[in-house]
Parts: structure tokens; sequence; C-alpha cells
């Protein structure tokens, strides 16, 4: 009898992931993984931290190689293996060696998309060169500590103001790098609201950062060296030693746009709640799909590792299942960001109040300033947060939070918070666990709740 032959696109976070549900699914089954390059399960996360030399080697980061996950996950591995086509209706996917460049058509019963996102150039030009780095691969990582060590003392210039360029810059300013970030929109601007982002600004111009908000338009190269300046929005030309990329990502859907696959309006991959394709016996799963996002389900693309495993996880179940097995669905997801940078701890949570505003929601918000432990405890520290709820009943829409501790615990309560559907008069009736070293006695969330409800109520008593 012929084995049910499951084939999985794609490694770092989903691909292993659902190789390993599917194989936990169905252990008879032939599960094989096809990886273009030569590592297929690392820590893309901790690249800043390769890049500023707190973790030493590229390798370090790797979690598991393709024989480890042979022997420990059931599944086959094929490295340097590149898919370069779908046929749906015949069920084969067309594979290349890249190592020999033969070209081979494999058939499957289920086959698992998990291509993720590849860097996005932000329209600048001359992006490219030997000291113009991006920071998506952990060949990227090795590659941008080799440019590091070679130039020691250059000045580097980071483009990007996201949570990836904020702690890159963040992490080499604390090596000892002079660094310049260019952030149109502010630092964190997608995640914080302006408030909350002016301190962040704040705090890395402390910790050695100069964030200008201007946008790069173009690298200006000398005739095959290095980079002299990064030209900006304002005709501003910043001279630079190394120029580190971090503009964002797109979803790489080449190879199941091709084979007819639906693309949804954020470019990824449109999915049903059992991360089943367009097209029969295919499934996908992590940074090139979308997911449902609370509070009401719509469809979004959200490029998180938590959310990659979890959707790989139903979908390898899913292309697995026999008979009776019930089929797995991915809950709406609450989209939860954190980091650590120049010294704060940032958690965010949901819609920021411009962000739900922008999705159709009657949206408020409240910010508030509290301490993170009893204020007389020696580690104490300030503690911020903005609430953002919906108009007129007060349901949690996010919130974030930023202080030198204790904002990622809290931002961890809006995510159940959000899952659970409460108000902001849940939020300031809620329990919290109090000890005077780590929380104080009425907590920063109680306040928040507090502080929403009486903006609804100011509002019913001022409406027509």
């Amino acid at each position: 009898m012929q084995r049910t032959r499951i084939l999985v696109v794609g490694g770092v976070a989903a691909g292993p992931a659902a190789a390993a549900a599917a194989v936990r699914t169905d252990p008879d089954a032939e599960v094989v993984l096809f990886e273009q390059g030569v590592d297929v399960s690392y820590g893309a996360c901790e690249l800043p931290y390769l890049a500023s030399g707190l973790v030493r080697d590229a390798r370090d980061l790797v979690r598991h190689d393709a024989s480890d996950l042979e022997r420990s996950r059931g599944f086959s591995v094929r490295t340097l293996h590149r898919a370069e086509g779908i046929d749906p209706a015949a069920r084969r996917l067309t594979v290349r060696d890249l190592a020999s460049g033969a070209v081979r058509e494999e058939r499957y019963e289920a086959l698992v998309l998990a291509t993720g996102a590849r860097a996005a150039n932000g329209g600048v030009d001359g992006l490219e060169g030997p000291r113009v780095c991006t920071l998506r691969t952990l060949d990227d990582g090795t590659r941008l500590s080799e440019a590091l060590r070679r130039d020691p003392t250059g000045h580097v210039v980071v483009l990007g103001g996201g949570f990836t360029g904020l702690e890159t810059a963040s992490r080499l300013a604390a090596a000892g790098r002079r660094v310049t970030l260019l952030a149109p929109g502010g630092p964190a601007s997608d995640h914080l609201e302006p408030v909350l982002a002016a301190r962040l600004d704040a705090a890395l111009l402390r910790h050695g950062v100069a964030v200008r908000r201007e946008r790069a338009t173009a690298i200006r190269h000398d005739a095959g060296g290095p980079p002299l300046a990064v030209r900006t929005d304002r005709g501003e030309l910043v001279g630079a030693g190394l120029v580190v990329a971090a503009l964002g990502i797109v979803p790489e859907t080449a190879l199941g746009g091709s084979a007819g696959l639906r693309i949804g309006g954020s470019g990824a991959f449109r999915v049903d709640a059992g991360m089943r394709t367009s097209a029969r016996g295919i499934w996908a799963c992590g940074d090139c799909v979308e997911v449902p996002r609370l509070p009401d389900a719509r469809p979004a693309w959200v490029p998180l590792a938590p959310v990659a495993r979890q959707g790989a996880r139903v979908a390898g179940h899913n292309a697995a299942r026999r008979g009776r097995q019930a089929e797995e669905r991915l809950r709406s997801q609450a989209v939860g960001y954190c980091a650590r940078i120049a010294g704060l701890e940032i958690g965010s949570v949901g819609w920021t109040g411009a962000s739900a505003r922008r999705e159709g929601f009657d949206a408020d918000v409240v910010v508030v300033e509290h301490v993170s432990a009893s204020p007389l405890h020696p580690e104490s520290a300030p503690l911020h947060a903005a609430l953002v709820f919906e108009r007129p009943g007060g349901r949690i829409l996010g919130a974030q939070f930023l202080g030198s501790s204790g904002a990622v615990a809290r931002a961890n309560v809006i995510v159940a918070a959000l899952h659970g559907g409460a108000t902001v008069s849940d939020l300031h009736e809620f329990d919290f666990a109090y000890s005077p070293p780590v929380a104080p006695a009425l907590d920063i969330l109680t306040i928040a709740g507090r502080a929403a409800r009486k903006t609804l109520r100011q509002v019913r008593r001022t409406a027509p």
C-alpha cells in the first residue's frame, strides 16, 4: 500500500512545525520538507544580537539542523532544494536540486506552503553592494556581522523604524557604534501611540542613536566601493560606512501565485480557518498567509513567529488527517509585539487608536502613567500605558506599554482580554496579583481601565 505523501515547502518557524504536526497526526505518512537554503530552523528574531556581537557565532542561532529534525521529528529534510512550480490538478511539485541543477517532479497527496516573506526594498535605489546589508535570513546576519568586524569604528546608518531596525540600532549603539536611524514616521510608529513613541525616541537619543524622521531614497556608491552616503527625501546626504536596511518585509507568494492560489488584499495567501488555500490539497502557513485577527476575525497579514507556529500546527494536522479525525481551526489572533530597545521594554497588542479608526472602529485612547512595582521598592520604575477601546460599549481593541520593566507582562493580559472580548470595565474590576517587588497594589491596568470608563461616561453625558 502506497504511503500518503505530504510535502512541505520552507523552513525557519512554520515549515518544520507543519511537518512535525503532520507526522504526529499520521505517523505512517511520508513527510518531506524542502528548503532552498542550508539552514532549516533558526532564530530569525535574534539576528540583531548577532549583528551587535551579543551572539558571537551564527551557528548559535540554529535551533535544529536537518539530521536533528529527521531524527527527532520523523520527517525527511532536503536542503538546497528550491520549489519552482506547482501543478494542483496533477498534484505535482517541481523541485530543483541547487547542488546538481537537476529538476524533477515530486508527487503529493497534500502540500503545505510555508514560503515566508522576503525583505522589502522600500523604494530605495542602490540597495546593494558589499556594505549594504539586509537582516532577514541567517546568511544576512552572518554577512552583517562580518562587515562590522571589517570596519569596527565606522558610522552605521539603519533604514527603517520598525522593531527590527530599532533593535539593531539600539544593540549597535550599546556596542559602541555611532548609529543614525532613518525612520520617516518615527520609531515604532505603527505600534505605539505618539506620546509613547516620543518617549522611545528620547530613550534612543540617550542611548546614542540619532533618530532622523527622513525616508531614504537612494544610496550613493563610490565606483565598486563602499557607500558614501544615504540620500533622504529632504535632499540630505548622510555619510555611512555601513548601511543596514530594515525596511520591512513582503509575503513570498510567487510559487503559489503562479499556480493560481488566491491572494488576499495584503498580498499574502488567503486561507480559511483550517489554513486551506483556494486549491484542493494545498495548505499554507507562516509569514505568507493572512490569518483572522481580533476582535472581528477579519483576515490580516501578521508575520510573527507565534502566529506562524499556531498556523503551522493547524495546517500540518489538516494536511495529514484522515477519516474521522477532527479538523483543527486557527482561532483569531490578538497580534502582540514586544521588544527591549534602548533600555525600555515595549509591549504592543491589538490595534493602536489610528489603526483601529482606519479599520472602521469608533475608537478612543487613554494614556496613563504609573509604576511597575510598589513605589517604596528600589526596583520600581515608571510604566506608561495607552489603552485603545471602542465606543460606546468599551470593548478593548488594544494597548501598549512602555517602561524599564513590566511592560510585556501587562501586554499579555491584554492578549487574554482580547480573546475574552473584555471591556474597559472588566479591566478595571480584574483582581490583579500584587507583591511590592514586582507589582503595585493598584496596577496600571486598573488605572487605565478606570480612565477609559470615565472617558466613556463623559461621552455619554455630552452625547446629543
